[in-house]
């Protein structure tokens, strides 16, 4: 399967982030990753941490950069991807789930499957 997992530098990112690396060591997924600058406070930082933990899982994975959620939207829906990981979605005190601007133009505008991972 070919992933495409998006960081937004977020600590919530970088834990989908990991699990997606994990994942993609066991199975053998092809895994690229999505860094979204507009989200980005450090771009080179985040990179750096990217390159990392790929590093210490032994995994290689392909990173590319998009400006904003429109163009990881685009990245997404290429012929290439099955699926795009995205992080995101926190429970209002109704019960509700509430998602960032991101996050919800990715699910209500990708046309692959979107796993929602929190």
């Amino acid at each position: 399967m070919n992933v495409v997992v998006s960081i937004d530098g977020s600590d919530d990112a970088f834990a989908v982030f990991e699990r997606a690396v994990g994942r993609a060591h066991e199975t053998g997924d092809d895994l690229t990753v999505a860094l979204v600058e507009s989200a980005l406070d450090d771009a080179t930082t985040v990179a750096d941490r990217v390159h990392e933990t790929l590093s210490e899982a032994s995994l290689e994975a392909a990173i590319e950069h998009v400006a904003d959620d429109g163009e990881l939207v685009e990245l997404a829906n290429g012929e290439r991807f099955d699926r795009l990981v995205v992080s995101g979605g926190e429970r209002t005190p109704t019960g509700k789930l509430s998602f960032s601007r991101t996050t919800e133009f990715v699910l209500m505008n990708a046309n692959v499957s979107v796993t929602l991972a929190r």
